[in-house]
């Protein structure tokens, strides 16, 4: 599943710190590489693009991408709309909610 892995295990070391994991974060790469799957909420997703870069998980890494852009343009599509219906309070009340 990662490359990255695959250098560490080829290692002869038996101890290994992933320190730019979070528990949560590792707990769904573990669950992604064994099951091929992940649940993941929109706000984990930051996380796990990062930890799939680093750890060279080239299939979730364009995943996370690809969602995360989803998002950013469905938050632009909102913007738009917000601003053609209510002007600019509106889309400053919107944004502090987010």
């Amino acid at each position: 599943t990662s490359k990255m892995f695959e250098i560490l295990f080829h290692r002869n070391s038996q101890h290994y710190t992933l320190d730019f994991l979070s528990p949560k974060t590792f707990q769904q790469i573990l669950e992604y590489a064994y099951t091929a799957t992940l649940q993941a909420k929109a706000e984990d997703l930051d996380d796990l693009l990062y930890a799939a870069e680093i750890l060279e998980i080239e299939y979730l890494e364009e995943q996370c991408l690809k969602i995360l852009e989803t998002i950013q343009a469905s938050d632009d599509n909102d913007t738009e709309a917000t601003m053609a219906e209510g002007g600019a309070e509106e889309e400053e009340d919107r944004k502090a909610r987010y």
